[in-house]
């Protein structure tokens, strides 16, 4: 306790959302006061209130803002006051950190509810166990609401949620033990579940993912959002059982092919369609969307109507788990270097597709295929392929002779194109060290962090905590070098030039031909902003050079508009 007359002591309260009941705001801080003048003996002229308020936070962490205030304000204080030691946080090491922080601030603690004295080793101790519980209290919490929410799906309810195509959403009011209740079912959406029927039929007569979203494409049938349907949106419509009539053949499926199915086989009357949940991830690494292994589906029948015969989903069923083993698997090529700029006069980008053959050099010989052409199997573009292999080498040696044109002029256009370039550094290298810099020091802090837990002596502690505020300076100070740096830092079209420029002016074949796959792909994608093909003719447009409007730059003309090549193959 710091010696003086005065006693200052910041009382904290929090609550996740603001209600009239229970532990209020304005509850947890008139317990607070009764408990401090009891317990401090003090008279109420002696004792000084502070109030830090956080009104709809959670207490996962410390990420509040009064309690960031109070605890750059901590010196002030003799006590911390609190309701309920979860009213701090929920987390054993938030919890654990900020009383290390009161220790070091030499500030009490005091929680009401617990009764807990920091001065005492046994008061520390209860304190991080109550936070334990805390924690695990959170957790179970947080396992609940999952259970509930898998509980309701076994139901058949619909959960909320992008509704299936055919389906719309609608709210069903009633009401139990004189409470008003309400819950959601699908209902139809009669010429949305036209376009499901004719793609389950279709999927059937063509046997391909493939040719279907082509005669889709072909006959103008779109998703709900209009546009294509790509293979696997076809894919998840004619996988999801909701569709699907609920009856006793389709019961016998699934749990022939461990579906997980929690409707008893009685209320397989053929009236409804199922309901499936968790049929995806949607937490898979790179972002997209992987179906669930088939045990982990939750099935139920639902209250909607059925749409598809059982025997037809099945049938689907069948045909895709076949073709699985068959499935298109994207060529994997490392000589595409064009990949993502060539677009065929159509509009559509082309993608490099191996021809499974090689060239006299040993390498994968390849072609850039127009992207709708191969969607709807030439029904809407019939443009011809562009050999890739030729197409890249063309447009490398092009860009050799943008170079030597670079090189040809005359001093005075070089001396421009310098001028602008202007130092040989990078622009962005003293950022880039400033936040090495800063990463370095943090690194620093993460190891004292570890240091101070296996200290073995104040003094050794103490010794940490001086450290580590000089290394937290230094960070606050390469910050604000940092930030100058950022508001220094040229616009983005001045920075494209000036990489552009650059790249240009040392884009010879000896550099070239040393340089690996993906570093080539990127200067190409620097200096090329597109390629259209026409199915003769391969029209280059260069970027970059489209910056250079000012007179200084009036006799380079040539590639300024930008400057446009063909190429006939």
């Amino acid at each position: 306790m710091k010696p003086n007359d005065i006693l200052r002591v910041a009382i904290y309260s929090r609550k996740s959302k603001f209600t009239g009941k229970g532990e209020s705001i304005a509850n947890q801080i008139e317990e607070c006061k009764k408990y401090c003048l009891y317990m401090l003996h003090k008279p109420e002229e002696n004792i000084e209130f502070t109030v830090y308020e956080d009104e709809g936070y959670s207490g996962k962490d410390l990420e509040r803002p009064a309690m960031k205030k109070l605890l750059g304000e901590l010196a002030q204080y003799g006590f911390f006051v609190c309701y309920r030691l979860d009213r701090v946080s929920r987390s054993v090491s938030d919890f654990s950190n900020f009383i290390k922080k009161l220790e070091r601030a030499d500030v009490e603690f005091i929680s009401v509810s617990e009764s807990f004295d920091t001065t005492k080793p046994m008061g520390r101790a209860m304190m991080n166990i109550t936070s334990a519980f805390a924690e695990l209290e959170r957790d179970t919490i947080t396992e609940r609401i999952v259970d509930n929410m898998t509980a309701l799906a076994k139901t058949g309810r619909w959960l909320g949620g992008t509704t299936p195509l055919g389906f719309e959403s609608e709210k069903i009011s009633f009401e139990r033990q004189g409470k008003a209740r309400s819950y959601f079912k699908l209902t139809e959406k009669p010429e949305e579940l036209d376009t499901v029927r004719q793609i389950y039929k279709k999927y059937l007569e063509l046997g391909s993912l493939t040719k279907l979203s082509g005669f889709l494409m072909n006959h103008d049938i779109r998703s709900r959002n209009g546009v294509n349907f790509s293979n696997y949106s076809l894919k998840f419509i004619l996988m999801n059982p909701v569709y699907c009539t609920a009856d006793s053949n389709a019961y016998d499926y699934l749990l022939a092919n461990e579906y997980s199915v929690y409707t008893d086989k009685e209320a397989f009357t053929g009236e409804h369609g199922l309901i499936g949940y968790n049929k995806t991830n949607e937490h898979h690494r790179n972002g997209t969307k992987r179906f669930n292994e088939k045990s982990n589906w939750i099935i139920a029948v639902g209250e909607h109507i059925s749409v598809i015969e059982s025997s037809l989903w099945i049938q689907v069923q069948e045909r895709l788990k076949s073709q699985s083993k068959y499935a298109f698997r994207r060529a994997r090529t490392n000589h595409a270097l064009l990949s993502g700029l060539v677009y065929c006069s159509c509009g559509s980008p082309m993608r490099p597709k191996s021809t499974g053959t090689q060239t006299e050099t040993g390498e994968r010989r390849f072609s850039y295929l127009c992207e709708t052409k191969s969607k709807s199997n030439g029904g809407l573009c019939g443009q011809k392929n562009v050999q890739g292999n030729i197409l890249d080498e063309a447009v490398v040696s092009y860009l050799f002779e943008m170079y030597r044109q670079i090189q040809d002029e005359d001093d005075a256009i070089l001396d421009a194109i310098k001028s602008e370039l202007g130092s040989p550094v990078p622009p962005d290298s003293e950022e880039m060290l400033a936040k090495h810099a800063i990463e370095t020091n943090r690194r620093k802090l993460d190891r004292l962090v570890k240091s101070i837990e296996n200290a073995t002596s104040d003094e050794v502690e103490s010794i940490l905590f001086q450290r580590m505020e000089e290394i937290s300076a230094e960070i606050k100070n390469q910050k604000l070098q940092l930030e100058t740096l950022q508001q220094k830092k040229e616009t983005p079209g001045t920075s494209k030039l000036r990489e552009y420029l650059n790249t240009l002016l040392h884009f010879d074949a000896n550099l070239w031909s040393r340089l690996d796959y993906d570093t080539q792909k990127s200067i190409v994608q620097l200096l090329i902003d597109h390629i259209e093909w026409d199915g003769t003719t391969a029209t280059i447009f260069p970027s970059g050079l489209s910056f250079l409007t000012g007179d200084e730059f009036s006799s380079a003309t040539h590639l300024a508009s930008p400057d446009v090549s063909t190429m006939n193959f």
